[in-house]
């Protein structure tokens, strides 16, 4: 069964946010000359354990499979305005959108699809992967223009690089310098082969000042607990003499009173 979505945006071009219907939600402007388009399921929490749905819609011809590890599909950068107005899809800035939806293959609780692998721009990554590779496309739709794996070198240099993003969306506290390092390494041997990658170098650099605030804590740390063990050893130094004096006292006192 097809369904068909459709909707007028009015004002188009003075739109700056993200614009969300009732059924699906479409993503924002990323800049003010492209027009973005993503197809999201609605609360997907409360779908069961393995969901997923494989449907096709097109606006571009398009087939994708939605499961609880990949919930939305979608172009970051569809087409630009210019484009748009050149067509006559724009009349008095009021733009059209018509999108049609086919349900292929229902699985209402299944395993988990994390590990299942798929086919991306040509060769197979996990879902997971895909995942984290949808949202750094989201936020840098210039990467994804150059995302054509086009033979097996370039599909490795592909693979280091979701490798480098799997690192670098780890949460913060559980990477070190040297794990830094190595992204740092591994990043500049694909900017060598013209990888246009400057926004995960600011991303390294971000985490990396934060890995050396979160050293320079534990080592101011460390030297607190340094300085406190150092401080009772001490006063347990200084108790120990006390109780020899104390002691030494003690027998005196007790020599003493025999030899009255």
């Amino acid at each position: 069964m097809e369904d068909t979505f459709c909707w007028e945006i009015d004002n188009f071009t003075e739109k700056n946010d993200g614009i969300i219907t009732q059924n699906f939600s479409s993503g924002g402007y990323h800049g003010s000359d492209h027009l973005s388009l993503f197809l999201h399921v609605v609360n997907p929490d409360s779908l069961r354990l393995g969901w997923k749905r494989r449907a096709s819609y097109y606006f571009k011809s398009k087939e994708s499979l939605f499961c609880n590890e990949m919930s939305s599909w979608g172009y970051a950068k569809t087409l630009p305005i210019s484009k748009l107005q050149e067509k006559g899809f724009l009349k008095k800035n009021k733009l059209f959108i018509q999108i049609y939806i086919k349900v292929l293959e229902v699985v209402h609780q299944g395993n988990s699809t994390e590990n299942e692998m798929i086919d991306y721009c040509g060769f197979q990554i996990s879902l997971s992967q895909i995942a984290l590779l949808n949202d750094n496309v989201l936020y840098h739709p210039d990467f994804a223009v150059d995302f054509k794996p086009e033979n097996q070198a370039v599909k490795t240099k592909y693979r280091n690089l979701l490798r480098i993003i799997e690192t670098l969306s780890k949460p913060p506290q559980s990477l070190s310098l040297a794990v830094l390092r190595k992204a740092q390494s591994e990043l500049a041997a694909l900017e060598e082969a013209d990888f246009k990658l400057d926004w995960l170098n600011s991303k390294i650099e971000e985490l990396s000042a934060e890995c050396k605030k979160v050293t320079f804590s534990d080592v101011q740390l460390e030297d607190r607990v340094k300085n406190v063990e150092l401080t009772l050893w001490d006063l347990k130094a200084e108790l120990d003499k006390e109780k020899i004096k104390s002691a030494a006292a003690a027998s005196a006192d007790a020599a003493s009173s025999i030899l009255s």
